[in-house]
């Protein structure tokens, strides 16, 4: 058995502390990435096309936040629930969304 140093990078859910954790990628970016495929809401305000900076804001499947564009509503759920409830346009690396109420004025102006 040999022992040598690995690198593990992790992404903490900012609303309840829970972790994930990544050990088998080279940057920090990995972990993010990572998190986002098992269900993350991993959000970042340094440059929106790359995730992986110490400004990111991330959210377990548990904390997805939300916030309406048209009005400023704010809402905090899984992605399930929230779809439930009416929220639209979610997305796993912006807060941005649609109210229930403005997502189905927008659905009325389709017809």
């Amino acid at each position: 058995m040999a022992l040598r140093p690995v690198q593990v990078y992790s992404t903490q859910c900012d609303e309840c502390g829970w972790v994930s954790i990544a050990t088998d990628g080279e940057f920090m970016g990995f972990a993010a990435t990572a998190a986002r495929e098992a269900g993350w809401q991993v959000i970042s305000h340094d440059r929106p096309s790359f995730i992986g900076s110490p400004l990111d804001v991330a959210y377990c499947p548990d904390h997805w936040h939300a916030e309406c564009r048209e009005c400023g509503r704010k809402a905090t759920g899984t992605h399930a629930s929230l779809l439930k409830a009416g929220w639209r346009s979610l997305s796993d690396n912006q807060t941005q969304a649609l109210c229930p109420e403005h997502s189905e004025q927008e659905r009325e102006t389709w017809g």
